[in-house]
């Protein structure tokens, strides 16, 4: 599979934490692509980092809740796209503090995987982020069972095949971090799998634009597909690498179809 991208079709206002407690506004862009999709897909969403909340007169939201609704309401009203034939890709780090003020917070992210289930995507599947919890050990179990959050597997999903692995590289006694040969053991059996999407969240290192880790870039050698990563951002999101095209989804949102679109909502 390899993305286009297009246009931003949108844009959603957001708050998030900016330096010594204090809450900065920003703007997270919704982009179209296109590709060649299964014959069961009528569109993908990929996205990532979805740190900060989107506060109304209503409510304050987390924002991964909120991307959730605002895809769902431009994607089905396009005449094409039916969100029973979208599929969707969380990058992680889907937390943010409840007031948005707190840079860096891990914390719960059931309710941003529970808000894209209910628009009734066809499916949902993502990695852990290392910002990322399940609730207790008890959940977190039960939540896992129920959900596609992949770390070493690879499931067959609407026509097509995705792997992911979970965590980045890092001191394996804090939260969804491990060993760096243990997480690039783990992507390159991925690898070996040949899915059509490998989802990490910690990107391989592509020079001093695209920032990484080169020991990921290394474990993707000979790797074909789609490489879908987030955790650093990206001013240029897509590249390619050898074999493989990788997208960077960090703060950001694309919708993936067979064409360009403009949205009637």
């Amino acid at each position: 599979m390899r993305i286009h991208l297009g246009e931003t079709i949108d844009q959603l206002r957001y708050v998030n934490a900016g330096r010594r407690g204090k809450r900065v506004r920003a703007v997270l862009p919704v982009q179209l692509g296109s590709a060649e999709l299964p014959d069961d897909l009528d569109a993908l969403v990929l996205t990532s980092d979805l740190q900060g909340v989107v506060v109304s007169k209503a409510k304050t939201e987390l924002l991964g809740s909120a991307v959730a609704s605002r895809v769902a309401a431009l994607v089905v009203p396009s005449g094409r796209v039916k969100a029973k034939r979208t599929g969707v890709v969380l990058g992680g780090d889907l937390f943010s503090a409840p007031g948005g003020d707190v840079r860096g917070a891990t914390g719960d992210v059931r309710q941003v995987w529970s808000a894209f289930r209910k628009q009734g995507f066809a499916f949902v599947v993502g990695v852990q982020g290392n910002h990322d919890t399940y609730g207790d050990e008890e959940k977190e179990e039960a939540f896992r069972e129920d959900h596609d959050v992949l770390d070493g597997e690879v499931v067959a999903r609407a026509g097509l095949r995705i792997g992911g692995v979970s965590g980045v590289i890092g001191d394996p006694r804090k939260n969804a971090r491990r060993g760096e040969d243990d997480f690039c053991d783990t992507v390159t059996l991925v690898a070996e799998e040949r899915p059509d999407v490998l989802v990490m969240h910690q990107p391989p290192h592509l020079g001093e634009e695209r920032r990484g880790h080169p020991a990921i870039t290394k474990a993707l050698s000979g790797y074909p597909g789609l490489v879908v990563c987030g955790h650093q951002h990206w001013s240029e999101p897509v590249a390619e690498e050898r074999a493989a095209q990788i997208i960077n989804v960090d703060a950001r949102v694309v919708i993936v179809t067979r064409e360009s679109f403009r949205s009637r909502a």
